[in-house]
């Protein structure tokens, strides 16, 4: 009934995800301020994909994506391991940036956790932490 609850995934959303993260790895030691407002769409198109945040920071599709407020195609869960991996690249590959560029990657994160921390608009993300820990990692 409430069609706005109910996060639908679609093959739109994978091929973001996808142009976002190779973007952002070809990129990201010169994208200096600008990995604010990537981390943002990341840790968005993550909630609409279902994905949550291992012990060691890697997302993964949650379990519970599969109930009522998730929409899915078998094709496009099959799409999903492959993105959670190249999430995973990204951050982990953060240790070939600049000091200067990590700088900026690990200011946003904060930033990120901190507005996060302080919206109550729906659930709390866990993104940004798991991201902060897989890149100190």
């Amino acid at each position: 009934k409430q069609w706005y609850q109910r996060r639908v995934r679609a093959a739109k959303n994978i091929q973001c995800m996808r142009s976002l993260l190779s973007m952002a790895h070809c990129h990201g030691k010169v994208m200096g301020t600008g990995w604010g407002m990537l981390l943002r769409t990341l840790q968005h198109l993550t909630w609409i994909l279902g994905l949550v945040p291992t012990d060691n920071g890697q997302l993964v599709p949650s379990p519970s994506a599969d109930g009522a407020n998730v929409v899915k195609t078998a094709a496009l869960s099959a799409d999903l391991p492959i993105i959670c991996s190249m999430l995973s690249r990204l951050f982990q590959s953060s240790q070939y940036l600049s000091e200067m560029a990590l700088m900026h990657l690990i200011e946003a994160l904060c930033q990120l956790s901190s507005d996060t921390d302080a919206s109550s608009s729906r659930e709390k993300s866990l993104f940004s932490v798991g991201k902060i820990l897989e890149t100190c990692l």
